[in-house]
């Protein structure tokens, strides 16, 4: 997992060509999850040769599952909740 603002450094720093994905997405990340782990970022083609870019982005107890279009247009915004067990589990007490 990459932090979104490492990811961001990266991108800055490349030429606008080789750029991975759209500026759109890029600065709808930097506003919206400046912070937070970005998890997974594919283009994927349907049989047309339309792509979608489809971004997963933790958040606090939440994946932000998006999907956007090759111009860098939010399609979807999905959101998954994610329960962590706890640090601490009681078992009863100890004598």
């Amino acid at each position: 997992m990459l932090f979104v603002k490492n990811l961001l450094k990266i991108m800055q720093n490349n030429s606008e060509k080789s750029r991975a994905i759209p500026v759109p997405i890029s600065e709808y990340i930097k506003q919206n999850f400046r912070e937070d782990y970005l998890t997974e970022i594919k283009l994927v083609k349907d049989s047309k040769g339309i792509g979608f870019y489809y971004v997963d982005v933790t958040h606090e107890d939440n994946i932000y599952h998006l999907k956007f279009n090759e111009s860098g247009d939010l399609m979807q915004n999905e959101i998954e909740s994610v329960s962590y067990p706890e640090d601490e589990i009681e078992i009863g007490n100890v004598d």
